[in-house]
């Protein structure tokens, strides 16, 4: 459970690389509030631009170079790590649909939401843990595989509006993500110094 939040923020991070895009006409621009257009538009980035687009300033998000992050979860934890990712790569993200939209009116300072499936989205890369499960000191370093399947994420954010150039823009405000998988694998090689039985037991603890 620690871990796949962090997997969640860099999630969430990747959608937020398509706000410096400059988008284009086609598919045409949405109107205030139009929950289908935007829906359509959002999809059709996801599906057909993910590989990115530098004539429009747009991001490549599959895969997303996540780069090097640390996880920490404090001593009064029964899960008491440090763990520390290293060139770690997301997959997964040009496979994500959105399915709801909501807000997105003239009124900024609304509500808004949106609502994505992922079959599958996996952080694949290397790692270093040190610390504490329960009674259990766990070591290890290696290659890592974390996949969540089936997961159902929700974005919620209040806007605030930024003037700039002549023009409006949104900032988000009071941000919330929530993430329901279906599952969650966890692999770390190598943990307790290769000692499989060990490692086998606590990738499944995880």
């Amino acid at each position: 459970m620690f871990t796949m939040y962090g997997v969640v923020a860099i999630f969430v991070c990747s959608f937020l690389q398509y706000s410096g895009a400059d988008f284009p006409d086609d598919p045409k621009p949405c109107k205030f509030g139009d929950e289908d257009c935007l829906l359509k538009a959002i999809n059709f980035y996801l599906h057909e631009k993910n590989q990115g687009d530098a004539s429009i300033n747009l991001l490549k998000i599959d895969p997303i170079d996540a780069g090097t992050f640390t996880l920490k979860q404090g001593a009064d934890n029964p899960v008491n790590i440090d763990l520390t990712f290293s060139n770690n790569k997301i997959t997964g993200v040009g496979d994500a649909s959105a399915y709801k939209v909501r807000g997105f009116g003239k009124d900024l300072t609304k509500k808004h939401e949106l609502r994505f499936k992922i079959p599958v989205s996996s952080l694949i890369g290397d790692y270093k843990i040190q610390g504490r499960v329960l009674i259990l000191p766990i070591s290890g370093s290696g290659k890592n595989n974390i996949t969540m399947v089936d997961a159902d994420f929700v974005l919620q954010w209040v806007g605030v509006p930024l003037e700039k150039d002549g023009a409006t823009y949104m900032k988000t405000d009071k941000f919330r993500v929530m993430i329901k998988p279906s599952k969650v694998l966890f692999n770390f090689e190598n943990l307790f110094n290769g000692d499989k039985a060990l490692g086998d037991n606590m990738n499944l603890f995880l």
